[in-house]
């Protein structure tokens, strides 16, 4: 603390610090001046200001050593978490750098699977691209196995029915007699013409050609075979078929031969015969075809259909009763009828064998497909 004096006659003092107290000390030095005269109080005020001061210096002194110790610690505390930041940074730089190098190999992976998927996918639209020809070609060469088999069909048919013609033909000139008995030592062509004279009542001479039994010999067959007679002239024939009705409650049967399979056709088509004569229609049984009222008539009709059948059309019918057809041969130029059931059951094998075939292509191809369209998507799925 300074004491101030008049500027007329006084000079400013100096301050020098007490190596005593420690503490600042006002000494006045004149400069040529009298010295003023201090109070007594005043060392003792000086002291108590001095304790004081050390006591609050003390005080403040103790407070800035805790906060600075609290400061420290709080320093402490913030290098440990620094640090600890620190190294949390540098796992997760380390974990940043793992990831973009896991990300740059899955980046990698997924690109050759790209590449690999289109390349697969081109390799299917290829092998897509060739089965589709694989199979027109399969379908043309179906469709040229089915006109192949066709026409086979047709020609087979053709072939058939020209076969049962010549048959038929070659059957012509004979007839079958029934229930005559039979011997070891018979004489086949003496047993007819004693039929004739003696059944038949048939006075006029009958050329026969050639005369036998119908099949072979069987030791425990108690009905005897049929015997077929060749007659030389038709009108010998057709006399015989006239005569027939003189046979009836008699045991003995007189009938035209035809092949065995013109026997099931005529045993199929029997019973309509019957039932239209029976309703008294006009039916006539040409060899293999049945015609009632002027139209043919199929086994497989139900008899119900007789009685549809009309009569209006009888004029510009050529195949009536009175007249019938004769059996021609079969043309080559046109296909048989489809819906004659003897053609369909001669037809039935093959046609089944290219069914069969036909559903075998397109199991075939359904499967190639669906193969096809799995692994697609299966490899889809995946990538």
């Amino acid at each position: 603390m300074a004491t101030q004096r008049d500027s007329s006659t006084m000079d400013f003092t100096t301050t020098t610090k007490s190596p005593e107290f420690g503490n600042p000390a006002y000494i006045v030095q004149q400069c040529d001046t009298p010295q003023p005269v201090v109070p007594e109080f005043v060392p003792d005020l000086l002291k108590q200001i001095e304790r004081m001061l050390d006591s609050k210096l003390n005080i403040i002194s103790d407070e800035i050593r805790i906060r600075t110790e609290k400061i420290e610690n709080r320093l402490v505390l913030i290098e440990t978490s620094v640090t600890t930041v620190r190294d949390d940074i540098r796992q997760t730089r380390s974990k940043v750098t793992e990831l973009e190098k896991g990300m740059d190999f899955m980046n990698c992976k997924f690109e050759e699977a790209r590449k690999e998927r289109i390349t697969i996918q081109t390799r299917i639209t290829d092998s897509t691209k060739r089965t589709e020809l694989e199979f027109n070609e399969i379908d043309a060469q179906f469709d040229e196995l089915r006109h192949e088999v066709d026409y086979m069909w047709h020609q087979n048919n053709l072939m058939h029915e020209e076969i049962l013609d010549l048959k038929c033909r070659s059957m012509r000139s004979n007839l079958l007699f029934y229930g005559l008995s039979e011997s070891p030592e018979e004489n086949p062509s003496s047993l007819i013409e004693q039929f004739f004279e003696n059944e038949l009542k048939l006075d006029q001479k009958i050329s026969l050609g050639r005369v036998h039994r119908l099949g072979r010999p069987k030791s425990n067959n108690k009905r005897p075979r049929p015997i077929v007679a060749q007659f030389v002239f038709p009108n010998d024939r057709d006399l015989v078929l006239r005569n027939s009705h003189r046979l009836k409650y008699t045991g003995y049967g007189v009938s035209e031969q035809f092949p065995p399979e013109i026997v099931e056709r005529r045993k199929e088509l029997m019973p309509l015969l019957k039932d239209a004569k029976q309703k008294d229609k006009k039916a006539v049984l040409v060899v293999d075809s049945l015609y009632i009222e002027g139209e043919r008539v199929y086994p497989r009709q139900r008899s119900s259909t007789i009685e549809e059948t009309t009569t209006s059309d009888k004029t510009t019918s050529d195949k009536t009763p009175e007249q019938p057809q004769k059996r021609t041969r079969p043309n080559n130029t046109t296909p048989p009828p489809q819906s004659d059931p003897h053609q369909v059951a001669v037809n039935s094998p093959v046609r089944g064998v290219m069914e069969d075939l036909l559903r075998t292509k397109s199991t075939v191809i359904t499967a190639i497909r669906q193969q096809i369209i799995s692994r697609y998507s299966t490899r889809t799925c995946v990538d």
